[in-house]
């Protein structure tokens, strides 16, 4: 027979198990919550706007912390749970009133390397019937990866060479067909309208950023983003180094600051443009754009 001592002895052992099991449950459920919270946390702070988190349109960010109290009814456990939330102050950029006039309309039959594709200057037909012909993979590890092979020698020795004086470069978005440029422009649109610009006014602030199908120099196969292609590569090694040295190799950096009435894109530090040699070397030497080039000799 069991004695009262021992009894009691039991039921004692048997509270405190039952109190620890208790406690390693909410400690789970804790757990669970925090998880959750900084899921959702970071839901809400992602920008996926196809090129990079970085603020590309004149947002600035102000930062915000939430702090959650959660306590237990049957234990004395409380935990504190502290997110932080990103928020965005908006400046919208300025919206032409009207078309921009006075631009060069390049002449049919321009040489492949000089193809001149902008707001007021279409892919034209006869490259983009023999583009797909002319395309290669070069680099497998990313979605845009594919460029026109007249240009692979030329790109493997910039890229070599710049890595060996340090830059850390590599191709991350180069020829973009048709459908993906259309997709890109349209989420652009949308961004805009989000913040309450009207369909017309999203549709042109957006080509300042991402350009219409058919008027983007990634649909030729020429072209180059380098790294993240965002803000965060103007000003490295790599960005200085190129810019440099680009024109021995056929590159000019395509959108140089200071030109976007020319060109009709903002800086972008990270774009690089095939155009040979000979013309990048008057490009980048006389710090013209090759709008002005092509005008300049009416190519």
């Amino acid at each position: 027979m069991i004695s009262k001592r021992e009894r009691e002895r039991r039921r004692r052992a048997s509270r405190r198990h039952a109190a620890k099991v208790e406690r390693h449950a909410i400690l789970l459920i804790l757990l669970a919550v925090t998880i959750a919270v900084i899921c959702v946390s970071c839901a809400l702070t992602r920008r996926d706007d196809g090129k990079s988190p970085v603020p590309s349109d004149g947002t600035t960010s102000s930062t915000t912390t939430t702090t959650t109290s959660i306590t237990s009814t049957t234990s004395t456990t409380t935990t504190t749970v502290t997110t932080t939330t990103t928020t965005t102050a908006t400046v919208r950029p300025t919206v032409p009133t009207s078309p921009v006039e006075g631009h060069y309309v390049q002449p049919a039959g321009a040489a492949w390397n000089l193809v001149l594709v902008n707001d007021w200057n279409n892919m034209p037909s006869d490259v983009l019937d023999t583009l797909e012909d002319n395309l290669v993979v070069y680099n497998a590890g990313v979605q845009n990866g594919k460029v026109d092979a007249r240009i692979v020698d030329a790109l493997d020795a910039m890229i070599r060479d710049c890595n060996a004086a340090g830059g850390g470069v590599w191709a991350q978005s180069c020829y973009r067909d048709y459908d993906t440029q259309e997709v890109l422009y349209e989420r652009e649109v949308q961004s805009f309208i989000n913040k309450g610009y009207s369909r017309e006014e999203a549709e042109i602030v957006a080509a300042q950023c991402v350009k219409r199908p058919g008027q983007s120099e990634h649909n030729t196969g020429l072209v180059v983003d380098f790294n993240y292609c965002n803000e965060s590569f103007t000003g490295t090694k790599g960005h200085r180094w190129l810019e440099a040295h680009c024109a021995e190799y056929g590159f000019i950096l395509r959108f140089p600051e200071g030109k976007e009435d020319v060109t009709g894109v903002v800086f972008e530090s990270w774009h690089y443009r095939y155009v040979g040699v000979e013309a990048a070397t008057e490009i980048m030497r006389d710090g013209i754009t090759l709008e002005e080039y092509c005008e300049k000799y009416g190519y």
